[in-house]
């Protein structure tokens, strides 16, 4: 075997030793990355084909069934399809939507995202999904009445003004969540820092989810980080230090076995953002047009309510601001300023009435950004938008 870097051959025999001594494959004694998942299970394998979601055969879900014969341990029933899924869905239109597998594996069960939760007790409202925490059991709730027992929720879809599916969104590999409970499931592996060796390389202790794990949230509007342990998920307020190469909670303790995995965004106690970090994979240069495309614009944003002219904002995450409204006379002009990025400027003037000035500048989390503007007429944008390097949904 030869290995081609940045120009320079590597001979076999050194390939070998250098993957013996320095990092096996599965990167859990790896002394140059931490803070990362390294495995994933792929159990769910899902696709859309014109409008029909087929669940392959092989397929593996996890169903909450109450608890072992301790009566304190949460039991999560594994459901191995035999057969490919695919029944028809008529849901509604341009509405996003949790995909369930019925218990017995005979079918798909799906759900408005506003219509489930979680929690301690179950309401029993018609038309809903319930993860009861307390009897660890997820109960589909028909509109006419009747009830079922579901898998924890496997995709997140979206349909169109049709009713048909659209997208695919998010498959919940690995990591999913309903209402106010975010799950780990087994077989997920990652490394969590743990300070440095005496030679200055990153120190790290191995994570192994070896059994469904649960964590709900009852309150709040926050985004966390995602931390996971071998028996625990957890949104924490913890950050990387990357001088010390540890984990470290907002009162400043240092963390122990935890490896931040993603992000969650809770409002009013319920997820509304849920994003996890895919497996590690190494970058290099051939790998240039995938790293600049970072920075750049995507297609996910947030509007922004626009205040009186010269008022402060402060950038969410890393992006782009864009801004128009349009002129009621000949020389109005809007612009846009990050004061914190060293004053960079964007300024458009309108040669007449009813024209649209449009501004746009870069802007990174946390920066303070003024919009000034002159125009009388309407607002017709005033948006964030993430650059493509950003998790946020």
């Amino acid at each position: 075997m030869t290995i081609r870097t940045g120009g320079n051959i590597i001979a076999g025999s050194f390939t070998e030793e250098l993957l013996q001594t320095k990092a096996n494959l599965n990167l859990d004694n790896s002394t140059a990355i931490t803070n990362c998942i390294t495995n994933i299970p792929q159990d769910i394998k899902l696709e859309l084909n014109n409008g029909t979601l087929t669940l392959k055969a092989g397929s593996k879900v996890y169903v909450p069934n109450g608890f072992e014969a301790d009566g304190t341990t949460p039991k999560f029933d594994e459901l191995v399809l035999s057969s490919d899924l695919s029944p028809a869905l008529s849901t509604a239109k341009s509405q996003t939507c949790l995909l369930y597998v019925r218990n017995d594996g005979s079918t798909f069960d799906f759900r408005l995202t506003s219509l489930c939760s979680s929690g301690s007790s179950d309401p029993g409202t018609n038309a809903t999904h319930y993860y009861n925490i307390t009897t660890n059991k997820l109960i589909c709730h028909f509109g006419g009445g009747g009830t079922a027992e579901d898998s924890f929720p496997i995709a997140l879809f979206t349909t169109n003004s049709s009713g048909v599916v659209s997208s695919i969104d998010q498959v919940f590999n690995g990591f999913g969540y309903i209402g106010s409970t975010v799950f780990a499931l087994p077989g997920v592996k990652g490394l969590s820092p743990n300070y440095r060796n005496t030679d200055g390389t990153l120190k790290n202790s191995n994570v192994s989810i070896g059994s469904v794990v649960t964590h709900t949230q009852t309150s709040g509007t926050v985004t966390l980080n995602i931390s996971i342990g071998n028996t625990y998920i957890n949104p924490t307020g913890a950050t990387y230090d990357s001088v010390r190469n540890i984990n470290v909670f907002s009162n400043g303790n240092d963390t122990m076995n935890r490896c931040l995995c993603g992000t969650v965004s809770y409002n009013n106690g319920v997820v509304k953002t849920f994003n996890i970090k895919t497996v590690f994979h190494a970058l290099d240069y051939n790998d240039s047009s995938t790293i600049s495309g970072w920075s750049m614009p995507s297609s996910k944003y947030i509007d922004l309510t626009l205040g009186a002219s010269h008022s402060n904002y402060t950038a969410p995450a890393n992006g782009w601001v864009f801004f128009a409204k349009a002129s009621g006379s000949s020389g109005q002009f809007n612009s846009i300023t990050n004061s914190t990025g060293g004053g960079l400027r964007s300024d458009c003037g309108a040669a007449n009435s009813n024209q649209w000035a449009t501004v746009n500048c870069p802007v990174k989390k946390g920066d303070i950004f003024s919009i000034e503007y002159t125009t009388s007429g309407e607002t017709k944008i005033f948006r964030f938008i993430y650059a493509e390097g950003e998790g946020e949904n």
